[in-house]
């Protein structure tokens, strides 16, 4: 699921990859639910997990969030994040200088 949630590309993309390297679908590591299915909870905690991260950024940079304005600063976060996937159970990549 990490690799599902944390990986770049569409979430079709990371199940097919998913599946491919591990021999896992979406039903054998995510729990039923009668309110959603497997693929929108995936969806969910993807879009979570890019929210955890937006956050994080904004308050490791706050300068740089003034300075270009919320909505600059989010484009170039989702941008940099997703260019920048995080390895599992590593971060994603930003380096102090």
């Amino acid at each position: 699921m990490q690799a599902v949630v944390t990986g770049r590309g569409t979430l079709s993309a990371k199940l097919q990859a998913a599946e491919s390297a591990y021999r896992l679908q979406a039903e054998d590591v995510v729990a039923t639910s009668t309110d959603v299915t497997e693929r929108q909870r995936l969806e969910i905690y993807a879009s979570g997990y890019v929210l955890r991260l937006m956050e994080c950024l904004r308050a490791d940079f706050p300068c740089l969030l003034a300075w270009l304005g919320p909505s600059v600063f989010d484009a170039f976060a989702k941008a940099y994040s997703s260019r920048h996937a995080a390895s599992v159970g590593g971060p994603i990549g930003i380096r102090a200088p």
